[in-house]
């Protein structure tokens, strides 16, 4: 019993205290994106390169506070990501002062990543339902594709036309502004960069931004087996020797259901339509892209 104390008390005193200092690194290399768009994949291959990389999707204290009320109302046990978010976002603030300080020659390198916005739905959508509505599965029989199938689209349907009050509804719904609402309240907050007012490449898949302290990469999470080694070359300098791919969900007793539902998904064209109806779209991809899109979801071709 004592030793166990003991270790306990000295993983608390090491978890405060790597919580609380500057990170460490000169170039300090993140992977900070919106969550569902496939960050797991290059953060893997970095790491198995040999780099040390940290993981975050919100570092804006008063975005990340938001999200934690939100979540709180609905009942719903604060995520982690938020929680390790929050403390990170004061480490990083160290570590900005003690760049101005001592070496502006310091640089950030972040990657960040935009994916089709329906994709990130129903990826996100189908976690929250067995991470944290496991009731609701059990209570509607959504241990089935069909019976997800309907579902999705019922929730998708309401939340479009009717902003319904239901907390898992108007969170779907949102979804579709979400990466808007990230790039500005998320990245550009913290880097200084705005994407949206800067061109994107979108017949290379992949751009590079530079900030006041940070270097960018934006990937789009459909060219990455494509661009993904260039794009860690043009920002670390070490082009790693493969790509590591990584499917967390695919190791999960969900994950079968899940790529079922991906294969066979469709819905009533115009609520996809009307899904799709935002400008940020047009930054990151073509009309053509966008089109074909709408038809994967449709299942119009």
């Amino acid at each position: 019993m004592l030793k166990d104390t003991y270790y306990r008390t000295l993983k608390n005193i090491k978890w405060f205290y790597e919580n609380n200092k500057a990170l460490p690194e000169s170039n300090p290399i993140i992977v900070y994106s919106m969550r569902k768009v496939g960050s797991t994949t290059l953060t893997s291959t970095m790491r198995k390169a040999g780099h040390f990389v940290y993981k975050h999707h919100c570092l804006n204290q008063q975005f990340n506070a938001e999200l934690r009320h939100a979540l709180s109302r609905t009942g719903f046990k604060p995520q982690h990501w938020l929680t390790d978010g929050a403390n990170f976002s004061k480490r990083l603030d160290k570590w900005r002062a003690q760049r101005e300080k001592d070496n502006p020659e310091k640089r950030l390198k972040i990657f960040t990543f935009v994916k089709d916005p329906l994709a990130i739905a129903l990826s996100d959508y189908f976690m929250q339902l067995f991470e944290f509505m496991p009731q609701v599965v059990a209570a509607k029989g959504l241990d089935t594709v069909e019976g997800l199938r309907h579902h999705f689209q019922t929730i998708l349907q309401t939340a479009i036309e009717h902003n319904a009050a239901d907390p898992a509804t108007n969170f779907l719904g949102k979804l579709a502004t979400m990466p808007n609402v990230w790039f500005e309240r998320e990245l550009k907050t913290t880097t200084g960069i705005d994407v949206l007012d800067t061109p994107f490449p979108i017949e290379i898949g992949y751009g590079v931004y530079h900030g006041h302290d940070n270097d960018v990469v934006l990937i789009r999470t459909d060219k990455l087996s494509d661009v993904a080694l260039d794009a860690i070359a043009k920002l670390t300098g070490n082009r790693p020797s493969a790509l590591v791919e990584k499917n967390v969900r695919a190791a999960t007793p969900q994950g079968d259901l899940y790529r079922a539902l991906v294969d066979t998904l469709s819905l009533p064209q115009p609520l996809v339509r009307e899904f799709y109806r935002q400008p940020w779209l047009n930054h990151f991809y073509s009309e053509v892209e966008t089109e074909d899109m709408i038809a994967k979801w449709s299942r119009s071709r």
